[in-house]
């Protein structure tokens, strides 16, 4: 049984791979490119300033990393702080690494486990560093399939979905720990795009997913998946960062300060006009404003590294050095870069 469930997932994966990746692309595609500069809500089709630096800025695809990179265009915040900032969508944050670290970005994002993972995995060679956070969010939800999963235990033998080198990644081993099981208890079946995920609902050969958004909506209206547990259940919080090469920081320091403080007036803006942020967001992206409020409102929204983020991010990396992810151990604290957020405000780059 469980040979002829790997055997009928990874024929629906490359199936589903082969005839979305035109339309949909891979979870290492770029969606779509955007230059905000000129295009802010006073000054349509102005011509790009000189005096404006630019930022190649790596965002998630229908997320509020996308959604508040559209408020700071069409509110002028980005030009306000002398940004050009040109926005690339990416299907997930470990991809925005890879660009980042083949030097097609300037910022990327990443949520803690990810970027954790990959300095683990080059910590001898890498040179990027964690520079702020932007979010802090528990939003995730583990949908299982209720014909399949009565309690945690349950996954034991059965398909779980994962996508390597995500957070999903760290959410499945820190659910197992709570089961009481290991990864070698459970059937994984990876994926390369949000289709996939789909495809083995319907095939039946996955049990269990962590989501949110709308494929949690699809998982439940279409296949019955119901919402089993969250991250406050398996005690994890993930914090959402900003990275970005050494080298670059350092010679910008500048330009990652105008970044930082045009985030904050973002986030502000986003507080105290929430109806019409989540109207035009709605309309920008043809999305349900519904929807869009309740995104937002899953997250608290931040450009800070004090001691509580240091300290989630360096709970993730011991649980990964613990767990294999890497071979070698790092010292978080040669792989943060805050100089530019300590000349903001100190307190904010309190982690020392």
């Amino acid at each position: 049984m469980k040979k002829m469930k790997q055997f009928i997932a990874t024929l629906l994966l490359l199936t589903f791979v082969l005839t979305s990746a035109v339309g949909c692309g891979s979870a290492n595609s770029t969606v779509k490119t955007t230059n905000n500069a000129g295009n802010s809500k006073n000054e349509k089709n102005s011509d790009i300033s000189s005096d404006l630096k630019t930022i190649r800025l790596g965002v998630l695809s229908a997320s509020s990393l996308a959604w508040f990179a559209q408020i700071g265009d069409e509110q002028g915040i980005y030009k306000k702080h002398g940004l050009n900032v040109v926005t690339s969508e990416f299907a997930a944050g470990i991809d925005s690494v890879d660009q980042l670290v083949s030097g097609q970005l300037d910022v990327g994002f990443v949520a803690d486990f990810a970027g954790i993972n990959r300095i683990g995995a080059t910590s001898d060679k890498t040179d990027l560093r964690f520079f702020s956070s932007f979010s802090k969010s528990g939003a995730w939800t583990l949908y299982v399939n209720p014909d399949e999963i009565k309690t945690l235990s349950d996954l034991k033998g059965k398909g779980v979905i994962v996508s390597l080198g995500t957070f999903i990644e760290y959410l499945n081993g820190r659910t197992f720990e709570k089961a009481g099981i290991t990864k070698d208890d459970v059937e994984l079946l990876p994926i390369e795009a949000p289709t996939d995920v789909i495809a083995l609902a319907k095939s039946g050969a996955a049990s269990a997913f962590w989501t949110t958004g709308e494929t949690a909506k699809k998982l439940a209206d279409d296949y019955g998946w119901v919402p089993f547990a969250t991250q406050a259940d398996i005690g994890v919080n993930t914090n959402t960062m900003y990275m970005a090469n050494n080298d670059y920081i350092t010679n910008n320091n500048d330009t990652i300060k105008s970044f930082i403080e045009a985030n904050d007036e973002i986030f502000e803006y986003v507080k105290n006009n929430k109806d019409e942020a989540v109207k035009f967001i709605a309309s920008k992206n043809n999305a349900e404003e519904s929807y869009i409020s309740l995104s937002i409102d899953s997250a608290t929204y931040s450009t800070t590294l004090d001691k509580e983020v240091y300290d989630g991010l360096d709970e993730v990396n011991a649980w990964c050095f613990k767990n294999g992810f890497y071979k070698n151990k790092f010292n978080l604290a040669d792989f943060i870069n805050t100089d530019a957020l300590a000349e903001i405000d100190p307190n904010k780059a309190s982690w020392k």
